[in-house]
């Protein structure tokens, strides 16, 4: 999972790679409160992506992280077309997605247990 993180002014302030493993997304999250990043103050913006996708958020909500739950289709209709598709670039594409767009989303929030046991996803 490529990720991006950018300031208030849209810029670049970090970037990375990580696993889609739990203890991957736990030393990102430490990572990023090590080098002065509030999580509290933090919105995070992801594609939605099944199972991994549900974990993140799992894993965000336990450390106090606010996040946004996209559609990849919402995010590349709201910038427009652009050339080029990779995963750092879509980690750049939703980071600014995120800022563009922040006083628009709002926070997701985790399906229940009973709805995350009926998909067949529960954490």
């Amino acid at each position: 999972m490529d990720w991006q993180v950018n300031d208030v002014q849209n810029r670049q302030l970090a970037i990375g790679k990580i696993g889609n493993e739990p203890e991957e997304i736990r030393q990102l999250l430490d990572s990023w409160s090590q080098q002065g990043m509030s999580l509290e103050k933090m919105m995070v913006c992801f594609e939605h992506t099944g199972p991994y996708g549900l974990l993140l958020a799992a894993m965000l909500k336990e450390a106090g992280v606010r996040y946004v739950m996209v559609a990849a289709a919402q995010v590349h209709r709201s910038l427009g077309i652009r050339r080029g598709k990779s995963d750092p670039i879509d980690a750049a594409r939703l980071a600014e997605y995120g800022w563009r767009f922040r006083d628009r989303l709002s926070a997701s929030h985790l399906p229940s247990k009973a709805l995350l046991e009926l998909r067949g996803w529960l954490l």
